[in-house]
This record gives structure tokens, sequence and C-alpha cells, in this order.
């Protein structure tokens, strides 16, 4: 790993993979004492997000918003696999994060009560030919015409409701 330049030591990897749980560029995020918030969650990615190819944001319920897609948008963008269970945003916020992520492959957005259509069509219409894996289980709102936006590359879709 390196930050700016700059390589890390073997210790900072350690503490860093004991307090975060980042190991072999996966991150996972939970509700724990060292997570205040968005200027936390931005500050760490932009030292590390670059070399992250998964991240895992279900353990972080209804503490990000629309500026946490932008931030993993911003600070991400090698990301091939993200959990985003848990944060909310609008359409917007997740147009954006779908068409800064060329190389998504794999979206996991449970549970989303309030994700309707028109978010998840945008959030898949610049990556939705490359979807290996999609899982919208507990997605209420979604009438499923999102799902014309997957090419041929998709292999495993859960949307149960």
């Amino acid at each position: 790993m390196k930050t700016r330049g700059k390589r890390l030591s073997a210790n900072f990897k350690e503490r860093l993979h004991r307090r975060c749980g980042i190991s072999e560029n996966v991150f996972r995020l939970s509700s724990s004492a060292a997570f205040t918030g968005l200027h936390t969650f931005q500050s760490f990615l932009s030292r590390c997000g670059v070399h992250l190819c998964r991240l895992d944001l279900s353990g972080v319920v209804h503490l990000l918003d629309d500026k946490a897609f932008e931030i993993i948008s911003t600070y991400c963008p090698h990301l091939r696999e993200v959990n985003i269970s848990g944060v909310t945003g609008h359409w917007m916020a997740l147009r954006s994060f779908g068409e800064s992520l060329p190389s998504l492959q794999s979206v996991i957005y449970k549970d989303m009560v309030n994700a309707g259509d028109k978010s998840l069509w945008y959030l898949f219409k610049a990556t939705g030919s490359r979807m290996v894996n999609v899982d919208l289980r507990g997605c209420r709102r979604m009438k499923g015409r999102c799902l014309r936006l997957f090419g041929t590359a998709l292999e495993q879709v859960s949307a149960e409701n």
C-alpha cells in the first residue's frame, strides 16, 4: 500500500487491519467508536481508498447519506464490489456514484425500502451492462424497470420483497 508517494509501515498496516478490518484490499466499516461520521470516513478513504477493490458499508446504518456516495466515488475509483446497504441517497447521488465507478461489477443494496425504480435506474445506468452480481432484496418500491439495464455478464440477481 502506498499513500501519496509514501510507503506505509508494516506496523501501520497491522494497526489498520486490527482497527478497521482492512485485509487484501477489502474494507468493511461498522458502527464503532473509531467511526464518528463523514469527516472520518472521508479522511480515511482519501488515504487508502485508491487501493480498495471491495467496500462493505452494511454495518454503518443511519450514519451515512448522499455525501457518502460522493466521497466513495471520489476516493475509490477502482471498486469492483460494494455493499451500500444502509446508506440512503437521492437519485442524483446514486447517478453520480454509478457513473464514476467504471469497474463496478457487484452491488448489494439490501433492505432499502425507500429506494425506488428511478434511483436504481440511475445507479445502474452506466454500469448495468458490466454487472455480475446484484442483490436488491427488500427494495419494496422497485418495479423492475431497472433490470432492463443489465447485460449478458449478469450471473446472479436477488430481488425479493
